[in-house]
């Protein structure tokens, strides 16, 4: 057996890219600058896009088909009940927390306000009147028990006149009530005067008195005004309370709600 002739050696010889600064490679000089603005417009593009994204604000619309869903439901209810009379909005409308947005039927209501009204300013009016009457009555009693007191004062000394006169001893009222014991033609018509006096006075002092109870006629009537102004306090406040409001702003969803109107609430 003869011996494998050995293979042949191939032999390759890479020559190195030549260095950009070297001159002798063509047009060196132009590439270099080449390079470098490409660099310059890069990083000037990069440091633009980073200003422009912090200066400038984009509105980004999306368009699509979708149900919106409310994110909170409020029921608008009656604080009392009755019927709807009025609806105030519709279907879609913006409405604001408190603002009214159905009334119901308040006819009784407004009715019973008015006979309260009515009362309340005829019993003020009874009221004063009383007032003003007790003030008159009781300057008329007054003067009526002066001028009763001064008759007494006057019979009563005309009387011990005539006892002395007629040399009587004693008290004048004692010998004026003895006047039915005895027959005396000096002391009779003194004594007549002096009761018939006395009489007048007692019935004046019982107009004082009387005229003073009046006061008590003018504080029932005003007790009764205060509480009938209670009542249209309460009936007013009623009539409030028959205006159903927004619990708070937002927009009506109840289907064709204008359509309620006459229902029971």
């Amino acid at each position: 057996m003869t011996a494998p002739s050995p293979r042949p050696r191939i032999t390759r010889r890479i020559t190195p890219l030549p260095e950009l600064a070297d001159q002798r490679v063509p047009a060196w000089r132009f590439t270099r600058l080449a390079a470098l603005w490409i660099c310059a417009i890069v990083v000037g593009l990069a440091v633009s896009g980073l200003i422009m994204t912090s200066l400038v604000t984009m509105k980004v619309t999306v368009s699509g088909s979708g149900i919106l869903e409310p994110a909170s439901i409020w029921s608008a209810r009656s604080l009392e009940s009755g019927v709807l009379e009025r609806v105030l909005v519709r279907t879609g409308d913006e409405v604001r927390a408190g603002q009214p947005v159905a009334i119901l039927d308040s006819l009784e209501t407004s009715s019973q306000l008015a006979d309260l009204r009515v009362q309340l300013r005829a019993t003020r009016i009874d009221a004063n009147h009383l007032e003003r009457s007790s003030v008159i009555q009781s300057a008329l009693a007054g003067a009526q028990l002066q001028s009763a007191d001064a008759r007494v004062a006057r019979a009563r000394t005309a009387l011990r006149l005539a006892m002395v006169q007629f040399q009587v001893n004693g008290d004048p009222d004692s010998v004026a009530r003895a006047m039915s014991e005895r027959v005396h033609v000096g002391l009779d018509s003194p004594s007549a005067d002096l009761l018939a006096a006395e009489s007048d006075a007692t019935a004046a002092h019982t107009q004082v008195r009387a005229a003073d109870l009046a006061s008590f006629d003018v504080d029932r009537r005003r007790a009764d005004a205060d509480r009938i102004d209670q009542q249209l306090r309460s009936a007013d406040a009623r009539l409030a309370r028959l205006a159903i409001r927004a619990p708070a702003s937002g927009v009506v969803l109840t289907d064709q709600v204008e359509l309620l109107r006459g229902v029971s609430v």
